[in-house]
C-alpha cells in the first residue's frame, strides 16, 4: 500500500535518472481497507492498519458470529454473498487472501474489477488462481483501477510470456510469491509446529486443522 500511496516507484526511476522531482504522497490515515478473507493473515493487517494509519476495516468472512477474532479492528463485516457493489466500490485498497477452494477460483475477474473505485488499488497475496489474468491485465491496461500488487499468479513461475510483464511498474508489483518468506519463517515454523505436537500430546487433537469440506 506504501508502494503506490508514496509514489515509490517514481522515486526510484527519478533516482536512476538523476532527477530531483518532489511530489505530493497521499497517506494510508483514514483510507479504506477491503480484506477479503478476515483469517490469520487479514487479522494481523487489520491490526497495522488500524493502529498505525487509522485505516477504516471492511472485513469479508465466510462465517461470521458474534465474537470472531480480530472483532475490535473491524469497522464492517460481510460474507462474500452479500458483498455489494457499492461496499466494494468505496474501498481504497483490496486485499484478498484467500484460500483455494471451489468457490475462489477466478472469483477476482473483470466484472470484480469494475466494481472497484478507478483509483483504487489490488492486492493478492493469497492463491494465484483467484484472478484471471487476463482480466487483471485489461483493467490495469485501461485504467479501470489504479494498480495491483501481485505475490501470487495463476501459474508459477510466471511466464516469461505473461502480459503481466507488460505492465508499468507505476501500475503492477510483483514480488514473486516471496512475502511469507522472512528470516524468522523458520524460527516461525518450528515453534507454531512444536504447539501443535504439545497441544496433540495433552489432549489428542492439534491447534489446527484442515475442514474436508471448506477445504481449509
Amino acid at each position: 500500500m506504501m508502494y503506490f500511496s508514496y509514489n515509490l516507484y517514481t522515486y526510484i526511476d527519478n533516482m536512476k535518472n538523476r532527477i530531483w522531482k518532489p511530489m505530493l504522497n497521499k497517506m494510508l490515515d483514514k483510507k479504506t481497507l477491503l480484506i477479503i478473507g478476515y483469517g490469520n493473515n487479514g487479522l494481523c493487517l487489520a491490526k497495522r492498519a488500524k493502529g498505525a494509519f487509522n485505516m477504516k476495516i471492511i472485513a469479508v468472512k465466510k462465517r461470521i458470529n458474534d465474537d470472531f477474532p480480530g472483532k475490535e479492528y473491524v469497522d464492517e463485516i460481510y460474507s462474500l454473498e452479500n458483498l455489494t457493489e457499492e461496499t466494494i466500490n468505496k474501498a481504497d485498497f483490496v486485499y484478498a487472501t484467500l484460500p483455494e477452494t471451489k468457490e475462489t477460483i477466478n472469483i477476482f475477474d473483470k466484472n470484480f474489477f469494475k466494481k472497484m473505485n478507478k483509483n483504487a488499488v489490488f492486492i493478492n497475496v493469497g492463491r494465484g488462481n483467484a484472478v484471471v489474468e487476463d482480466d487483471i491485465v485489461e483493467a490495469l491496461e485501461n485504467n479501470i483501477i489504479r494498480g495491483a500488487l501481485l505475490d501470487v499468479t495463476p501459474v508459477e513461475p510466471l511466464s516469461k510470456d505473461s502480459k503481466l510483464y507488460n505492465i508499468s511498474p507505476d501500475k503492477l508489483l510483483i514480488t514473486n510469491h516471496s512475502l511469507c518468506i522472512n528470516d524468522g519463517r523458520v524460527d516461525d515454523g518450528f515453534n507454531f509446529f512444536y504447539k501443535n505436537l504439545e497441544n496433540y500430546a495433552k489432549t489428542g487433537m492439534p491447534l489446527t486443522l484442515v475442514d474436508k469440506k471448506r477445504q481449509y
